[in-house]
């Protein structure tokens, strides 16, 4: 108690005036963000929210005492209402998404004070979306004392990070934490940069294994005989497998600085498989009608040859086997036409084949 009287006394200590440490120099003022105590963190729609601890740290020599003169007595703990302390803010949200709460203080012999309190905060933060959902966000927290100038108080700070938390939040982890100066009203800021990147096992079964099976339903498409009714279903099941995903990540385009690549590409999917659809009705028809011409001859001789086997085409709809079936056929008219849509089939599983290899490089080189 004769410690506490000796330095809070009225008329020796005034809890409105900044320390000035017997200098006209600025009082220094460090902040400090200890990341361990951290207890929660989410990044959603733009908005990172905070629960941390900050603790500010700056020396007072009007509050050192001997420690032999009071039993040893090296540290006291003591109320913000006691003492003089600068009020930081965070400046970059408003001021309804940022709420503190007042704990202790501590003093030292020596005049160190350090005084910290659990803060929650909600701060806007521009976000990429371009890798999702791989992608690595960076937001920034600034920190300013506007009540104050760079000549009467100076402020500084460092984030600390202990590579060992990573539980703050399930679907972010916290890969760097770092620290710089800037100016906002002729008064230095400090800006905390927190880099996040999201957790690939959280998305693994909602986006990553969706966008993965679309592409084999794709591929499978492709191998597929050509007159294949099948063929057609199949597409129509991969088109809603790719609606629905689209509309799932059509919700997070609201709070992206940029489109994902995820989304690009499956919108280039649709496209593709639309058209497949369109070729598979195409195919489907053409065995049901007349074709009104044939095949050049140096194209149906480079599919049944080397070509035709680099590219696995099926020789068992040639024309020449075609021919021979149907030798004993009693209607030239009619073998001709058979002729002809063995030709025609044959181009169209060419193509099939030139697609599936297309397609597949495009996606190893595209794929999010």
């Amino acid at each position: 108690q004769l410690l506490r009287a000796k330095l809070f006394d009225p008329s020796k200590y005034d809890v409105n005036r900044r320390p000035d440490n017997g200098t006209s120099s600025a009082t220094n003022v460090s902040l400090h963000l200890f990341w361990e105590y951290t207890t929660f963190m989410n990044l959603e729609d733009g908005w990172l929210s905070l629960s941390m601890v900050t603790c500010n740290n700056w020396y007072d020599t009007a509050l050192e005492w001997d420690p032999e003169d009071y039993g040893g007595l090296e540290s006291i703990s003591t109320f913000p209402s006691e003492i003089w302390y600068p009020d930081i803010e965070i400046v970059n949200t408003s001021p309804d998404d940022y709420t503190t709460e007042t704990i202790t203080v501590y003093l030292h012999h020596d005049g160190e004070i350090w005084f910290c309190q659990p803060v929650m905060a909600k701060i806007p933060c521009s976000m990429d979306l371009t890798d999702y959902p791989f992608d690595s966000q960076v937001c920034r927290i600034r920190f300013a004392l506007l009540a104050y100038g760079d000549e009467e108080v100076r402020l500084g700070g460092e984030g600390t990070m202990s590579h060992s938390v990573t539980n703050q939040s399930s679907e972010w982890q916290v890969t760097f934490l770092d620290t710089s100066h800037g100016t906002l009203l002729n008064k230095t800021t400090l800006d905390m940069a927190i880099g996040m990147k999201r957790r690939g096992t959280h998305h693994r079964y909602t986006a990553t294994l969706p966008w993965v099976a679309s592409v084999i339903m794709m591929l499978l498409g492709f191998w597929m005989p050509a007159n294949s009714s099948r063929r057609l279903t199949l597409a129509c099941i991969n088109l809603l497998l790719i609606m629905l995903m689209l509309q799932r990540i059509t919700v997070l385009l609201k709070t992206s600085s940029a489109v994902p690549k995820l989304a690009f590409f499956l919108g280039n999917v649709m496209v593709v498989q639309v058209v497949a659809a369109v070729v598979a009705v195409l195919v489907l028809n053409m065995e049901s009608s007349t074709m009104p011409s044939e095949v050049p001859e140096p194209v149906v001789r480079f599919l049944t040859g080397s070509a035709g086997r680099f590219l696995c085409l099926a020789q068992e709809g040639s024309r020449a086997d075609q021919s021979l079936e149907d030798s004993e056929n009693p209607f030239p008219a009619k073998r001709n036409d058979l002729e002809k849509k063995c030709d025609w089939m044959l181009v169209a599983q060419a193509f099939d084949r030139l697609f599936f290899a297309l397609f597949s490089i495009v996606t190893l080189c595209v794929m999010p």
